[in-house]
């Protein structure tokens, strides 16, 4: 199996990378950067690394609701939902960002609870949700997703988009993800790395 992990940063990888390391299970990595403008400058690159590869986009999230403490969750399906189109200050033109159904993801993975995610410029302060929201629970919000997975997909073998959460969304969300990210890292290796050497 020709493992690929991707991510915004090195730093999210880490974890991962020692654990498949030690375990014998070879892989490569691929960064992004931040935010959904860096990751799409990446897309292409990217994407051509992707080609024939199983893809693991592994990242952190906020969540809109409940959220105790790190979990990892595999994405079903991404949305692009800029803060100021959910609070109903703005739209996106129709048909121009259509949501992504990751249909195509590894069945290792099956057994993790997921979620969808939407995706925005910006990182929300508010969890703020319109009555009527179309999508489905548990939501989590994280930058980079939408950006590059619909070209991964069509490429990889399979791609499988994990987002580990490491804060509730609003204006205490950056402490509690300073607090959370080297945790939600750890943890999101030991999922990897269990299902890998299972594979």
């Amino acid at each position: 199996m020709t493992l690929l992990l991707v991510s915004a940063v090195a730093f999210e990888l880490e974890p991962t990378t020692k654990l498949l390391a030690a375990a014998g299970v070879p892989h490569s990595v691929a960064t992004l950067g931040i935010g959904a403008l860096e990751a799409a400058k990446s897309c292409h690159r990217i994407a051509s690394l992707s080609e024939h590869k199983h893809v693991i986009f592994m990242g952190t999230c906020g969540a809109f609701r409940g959220f105790q403490q790190p979990t990892v969750y595999r994405i079903r399906q991404v949305h692009w939902v800029p803060t100021g189109e959910r609070l109903g200050q703005a739209y996106t033109v129709k048909d121009t960002a259509p949501p992504l159904t990751l249909s195509r993801h590894n069945p290792l993975y099956d057994d993790l609870p997921s979620a969808d995610a939407v995706c925005s410029p910006a990182i929300s302060t508010t969890a703020e949700l319109p009555e009527g929201f179309q999508i489905k629970p548990p939501v989590l919000e994280n930058l980079e997703l939408y950006s590059v997975a619909a070209e991964i997909q069509a490429v990889a073998q399979s791609f499988t988009a994990l987002l580990t959460t490491t804060n509730a969304i609003g204006k205490e969300a950056h402490n509690q993800w300073r607090n959370n990210f080297k945790p939600a890292a750890e943890l999101t290796a030991v999922e990897v790395a269990e299902r890998q050497q299972r594979g």
